[in-house]
């Protein structure tokens, strides 16, 4: 099983980097810190996997996504 953190400092422009690491090292849970996503922000979603998600609600900055290969069971 591969696991790895990422420290994205801002998702939204950096989901296609991530999804090209996630397939290219067939990676099965990846754990992003740092999303800086909104809750209004839609998910960003990388096909084969699902999303896991928490948002900082007071603050900007902050938000953590677990991405789970889909082939797993959890």
């Amino acid at each position: 099983m591969k696991i790895i953190q990422w420290n994205a400092d801002g998702l939204k422009t950096k989901i296609y980097e991530l999804r090209d690491r996630l397939i290219s090292k067939d990676i099965d849970i990846c754990m992003v810190q740092e999303s800086k996503l909104r809750l209004g922000d839609p998910t960003p979603r990388i096909l084969g996997y699902a999303a896991l998600r928490d948002d900082r609600k007071a603050l900007n900055g902050g938000g953590l996504i677990t991405y789970v290969k889909l082939s797993l069971i959890f």
